[in-house]
């Protein structure tokens, strides 16, 4: 209903890359310099409505754990209520793939969904 997509990109013994796209105006949002994309989006792009939707960041780290990613997923997603989120360190997904999954499933379990 928002737009947007889920992909998965996986190979076996590698791990697997999540991939989820939003369709959303960004214009209004200042972003930092050195942001992943600094190019110009049309105002005429509608925002999706947040509101009264959870969101939760699950992203992969070699040391920084979510770093601003909590602070960033709210300004991104206005009016929706920012979960708590988990990091795991990328090589763990590499290394151990069944430890990384445990530690997600955790965290899922103690989701309010």
């Amino acid at each position: 209903k928002m737009g947007g997509s889920i992909t998965v990109d996986s190979e076996e013994g590698k791990g697997s890359e999540f991939i989820v796209d939003l369709v959303c105006r960004c214009s209004d949002v200042k972003r930092p310099s050195g942001s992943i994309s600094d190019q110009q989006v049309s105002s005429e792009e509608q925002m999706p409505d947040f509101t009264g939707k959870r969101v939760y960041g699950l992203m992969t780290h070699e040391g920084s754990g979510l770093g601003a990613s909590q602070r960033d997923l709210a300004r991104f997603c206005p009016g929706a209520a920012i979960g708590k989120g988990i990091a795991v360190f990328g090589s763990e997904v590499l290394r151990t793939p069944d430890s990384a999954e445990t530690k997600i499933r955790d965290w899922l379990a103690g989701l309010e969904l």
